[in-house]
């Protein structure tokens, strides 16, 4: 809860405040389909400065303020059955309006059961169209059905973003 409360307050501290800005992330397991690529609907809402992101619809964040965000995100990711090891690789992805615009992979040395994804990046919008959401691609090694860790209290997979104030 503390770093929770930290990153909010310093989003939006001070005169000049890098808003909008929010944080989703998931309150319990969600599950994916293995070896597709599959919209991650986040829909516990840490913050939303300026209510941006849909949590319960289209699941995404589209910003009313024109700028440059820098946009992050990780996701916990575990191949489904407990004791299987057989995660292969793993992406995060976030989309811009529809289409790929930034790409995070993982390829595990050995099958693990659990592994993380995910990256940050500095994206455009304009303010009035343009909108992000994260998908992820996940693969085992023996058709398993993965799932997105989540957690009550925990940020265990997140998606985020706040404007860069220029």
């Amino acid at each position: 809860m503390a770093i929770t409360k930290l990153i909010a307050d310093s989003i939006t501290s001070g005169a000049i405040a890098s808003t909008p800005g929010f944080l989703v992330r998931n309150a319990s397991d969600l599950t994916v389909s293995d070896g597709s690529f599959v919209k991650v609907n986040l829909s516990t809402v840490v913050f939303d400065t300026d209510n941006a992101y849909d949590n319960t619809t289209n699941y995404r964040f589209t910003p009313q303020v024109a700028g440059k965000y820098l946009v992050y995100g990780n996701l916990e990711l575990s191949s489904g059955t407990s004791g299987s090891h057989s995660i292969e690789a793993c992406y995060m992805l976030f989309y811009k309006n529809g289409s790929v615009y930034a790409r995070f992979r993982h390829d595990p040395d050995n099958d693990e059961f659990a592994t993380f994804c995910g990256g940050s990046i500095v994206m455009d919008f304009n303010g009035s169209t343009d909108y992000l959401e994260a998908y992820v691609y996940l693969d085992t090694s023996n058709s398993q059905t993965p799932n997105i860790e989540g957690h009550s209290t925990q940020n265990r997979s997140y998606l985020g973003a706040y404007k860069i104030i220029e």
